[in-house]
Formats: structure tokens, sequence, C-alpha cells
């Protein structure tokens, strides 16, 4: 187990056990690292092929950030260069949560992130062996 304000993986206790033996800070930089790996070469790339595509300034306004520190999340997300509802692409927000006369959206990114949970999770542990060394697993 995870030292408290640690990492913890479940479901792969060698990598959970190796990252017990680090400190905290180097634990949350490893998740980092892996995490914005997993958004930028699962989800981005396809967020980017399911978005409706007009002048296609949506799809190059996509980007990868991470997500607010705080001690205990880490991580990263796919939106829109300025944030949903905002800028020039203010209109991305709307496609993918919806409006008053199509409540439910077009969604690109949710699909993007939830049909590939198992690839991220997979790429979210080869990173992190690859960090800290190790073998890694098979991603299809």
């Amino acid at each position: 187990m995870a030292k408290a304000g640690g990492v913890v993986i479940t479901g792969v206790k060698e990598l959970d056990l190796k990252l017990a033996g680090m400190p905290a800070r180097l634990q949350k930089k490893l998740s980092r690292q892996a995490t914005r790996k997993a958004a930028k070469d699962i989800v981005l790339p396809d967020a980017k092929r399911n978005v409706p595509h007009d002048t296609g300034d949506l799809e190059r306004s996509l980007t990868v950030r991470a997500i607010k520190r705080s001690r205990s999340r880490v991580g990263h997300s796919v939106e829109t260069k300025d944030g949903f509802f905002k800028g020039n692409q203010f209109y991305g927000g709307f496609i993918e949560f919806g409006w008053d006369d199509k409540p439910e959206g077009d969604p690109f990114l949710r699909p993007a992130l939830y049909g590939n949970e198992n690839r991220i999770r997979k790429l979210f542990h080869n990173a992190l062996r690859s960090f800290i060394g190790g073998e890694r697993v098979r991603t299809k």
C-alpha cells in the first residue's frame, strides 16, 4: 500500500509496491506523466476523429490540459484551447454537452474516453512501468 498522500494503483500489485517505496512527490510526477501520455496518445486522436467537421476549427482547437492539482487528484483532460463555452470554439461545449434543442448533445469526447477505458488503463500501466522500470502489458 502507498504511503499517505501517495498513489495507489489497483489491480497491479507490483506497480503499487514499487510506487509505495517512492516519495509521494515522485509518485505524483510519474502518475501525471502517465495520464498525459494516455490523454495525448489515445483520447485526443479519438476525439479528433469523432468531432463533427465543418471548418475543422473545433478539431484543431482540441488540446490536452493538466487538471487543477490537489493533494488527492492527478490527471489530464482533453478540451478546447480556451475551455468549453469560451473563446472562438465556445460551441464545442454545446456540441459535447447539449443545448435546448438537443439536450443530449452530440458527444465526441466522452466516447473517446469511455470507449477506450481498457486501452487507457493499459497505456497508463505501461507508461508507469517504463518510467520506473519493469515489463510492459500488451496494449491490444
